[in-house]
């Protein structure tokens, strides 16, 4: 969610017009500024929560995204699971499936990690005993 700040602009005896289409461009910069950050280098984050082994459909995006990471953790014992795009594994820095356990480890995605709009996300989980396994991806929105 981009993060709006009013700066009211001050009207004096002796503001010109030169001053105030100043005051209107730096504002207007700012604006675009803030706008652009959002757009460009903001984390959005995609949560899911899977309590059986199942291929467990978690997200379709809107517009075109890059998976960078994703940190998984099983509330207890372990599990394997492995994220999919569209069926197709992603590259998950040290393989896939992913060996899940009791503690939160965050994995990078390298390859294979590009969604466009309507694209599936699932994840395969295997090995799912008496616990439940909570995930989360890192993304970031692609031009």
């Amino acid at each position: 969610m981009p993060e709006f700040r009013l700066r009211r602009v001050q009207m004096t005896q002796s503001l010109s017009l030169p001053d105030a289409i100043r005051g209107l461009n730096d504002s207007l910069e700012l604006l675009v500024q803030l706008g652009t950050e959002n757009w460009w280098y903001s984390y959005p984050q995609v949560d899911a929560t899977i309590i059986v082994n199942t291929t467990q459909l978690i997200w379709i995006p809107m517009e075109s995204y890059r998976i960078e990471s994703i940190a998984i953790r099983a509330s207890t014992g372990t599990a394997s699971a492995t994220p999919r795009i569209n069926g197709v594994a992603m590259g998950v820095t040290g393989g896939t499936p992913i060996a899940v356990t009791n503690a939160v480890t965050r994995y990078d995605v390298t390859s294979a990690n590009i969604v466009t709009a309507l694209d599936s996300v699932d994840v395969v989980v295997t090995g799912l005993v008496a616990s439940n396994l909570c995930l989360s991806l890192g993304v970031r929105r692609v031009g």
